[in-house]
C-alpha cells in the first residue's frame, strides 16, 4: 500500500511540476461575465441599407489593424458617430444609406476583427492590402483619393433594382476624411458635406 501511495504522489508531484513548466496542457477558463442596460448604452448603427431602386448615401469607412492612425482608441467612437449622423442626414433627405468597412489589411481575417471594433455595417471588404477591391474602388481607380488610413468617403449614387439585375451607377464623392485627426474635426464639427 505504501508503494502505491508513493507513486500516486510521484505522478501528482511531477504532473504538479510539469505544469509549472508548461508541459502539460491545461484548460484556459474564463468567466467573463459582462452587463449592460440597454436604455443607457448609446445608439448604435443596425445595417439597413435600401434593396430597392433609389439614391443612397454611403459611408465608406477604410481602416487598417496595422496602421497607427487607425488604431487611435477615440476612432471608432467618431466612426460611429459619422455613421449615425450620415445615416440621420440620408433619412431626413428621403434616400437610403449604407455603410461600408473595407480593411486595408493583407490577412482578411485580421482585418475583419479590426473593423468589428467599429460597430456593425452592412457590408465589409478586407484582405489583400492595397489590393483589396474597396481599396482599389475607392482610393484608386474609379473613385480615387489618397492611398492613406484611416478614411472616411461619404458618396451619393443610385440604386437600380430591374428584375434580376442590380447595379450602382452614378456614384460621386460628396466629401472625403483622410487622417486620424481630419476625422475628429470632422466629426467634432458637424460633419459638413
Amino acid at each position: 500500500m505504501t508503494t502505491r501511495r508513493h507513486r500516486i504522489w510521484l505522478c501528482l508531484g511531477g504532473g504538479f511540476v510539469l505544469g509549472l513548466v508548461g508541459l502539460v496542457p491545461k484548460p484556459d477558463v474564463t468567466l467573463d461575465v459582462q452587463w449592460s442596460v440597454p436604455a443607457l448604452a448609446p445608439e448604435s448603427y443596425l445595417p439597413s441599407a435600401r434593396t430597392d431602386t433609389g439614391e443612397e448615401l454611403a459611408l465608406i469607412f477604410v481602416g487598417s489593424s496595422r496602421c497607427r492612425w487607425s488604431n487611435r482608441p477615440e476612432l471608432p467612437g467618431l466612426v460611429r458617430q459619422a455613421k449615425l449622423a450620415i445615416r440621420d442626414r440620408a433619412q431626413a433627405e428621403e434616400v437610403g444609406f449604407v455603410a461600408i468597412g473595407i480593411a486595408r489589411d493583407a490577412v482578411a481575417s485580421a482585418g475583419i476583427r479590426h473593423l468589428a471594433e467599429y460597430g456593425d455595417f452592412d457590408e465589409l471588404t478586407a484582405g489583400r492590402g492595397w489590393l483589396n477591391a474597396g481599396v482599389l474602388r475607392y482610393v484608386f481607380n474609379e473613385l480615387p483619393g489618397p492611398a492613406a488610413t484611416p478614411q472616411i468617403i461619404v458618396v451619393r449614387r443610385d440604386v437600380v433594382v430591374n428584375g434580376g439585375q442590380r447595379t450602382i451607377g452614378n456614384e460621386r464623392v460628396v466629401v472625403r476624411i483622410v487622417g486620424f485627426t481630419q476625422i475628429r474635426d470632422w466629426v467634432e464639427s458637424g460633419m459638413a458635406l
